[in-house]
């Protein structure tokens, strides 16, 4: 892949990607979002003690000759919902995160670093967010997200890379952030 840059205003080179999403971006943003969201976390917790404490208690208050039977039935049963809750919740994101539709969640799209900020482009919006208003830049195996917000972002598909080299760009991100996080003297 070629890295398509051009000289900035004041002398810093300004970095450009282009990449086409999909919804099934969405949905591993949405998946992103959840495993970051203190109130996700919250909600999935709550569910996990609430449904295990109801399975124990139904099965320790279970008459029946069989009592250490329906405990440890109730326990198994807990410790299964244990594990079970969080993928529910993931796969529920997904889906309607994937079954959404607004003309700019799929297609092409472009990030482009500039002094102020990144710019972005796609069919149907053009921004400029500058960096005080990016929370940070995330970098996974399959995905960069690019956080605006607690929930709000862009993603961009490592798989569907157009144009631009992306770890570059993510790193020359970081830098702009860290750098525009300190303050002047």
């Amino acid at each position: 892949m070629q890295l398509k840059a051009t000289l900035g205003v004041h002398g810093r080179v300004a970095l450009k990607i282009e990449y086409d999403l999909a919804p099934e971006d969405w949905g591993e943003f949405a998946i992103f979002w959840a495993s970051d969201s203190p109130s996700i976390k919250r909600s999935i917790l709550t569910t996990r003690l609430l449904v295990s404490a109801t399975l124990v208690l139904v099965c320790l208050t279970k008459d029946s000759p069989h009592r250490v039977l329906w405990a440890l039935g109730g326990v198994l049963s807990a410790v299964a919902w244990w594990g079970i809750a969080p993928s529910l919740v993931n796969e529920s994101l997904r889906r309607k995160a994937e079954n959404r539709y607004r003309p700019c969640l799929r297609g092409r799209h472009m990030l482009e670093i500039v002094d102020t900020g990144i710019r972005a482009k796609c069919e149907v919006s053009e921004s400029l967010y500058k960096w005080a208003g990016i929370r940070r830049v995330v970098s996974t195996p399959t995905h960069v997200f690019v956080m605006i917000g607690d929930s709000l972002g862009y993603t961009v598909p490592r798989a569907r890379m157009v144009e631009g080299d992306l770890d570059v760009f993510v790193k020359n991100a970081r830098e702009h952030l860290s750098t525009d996080a300190q303050p002047a003297h």
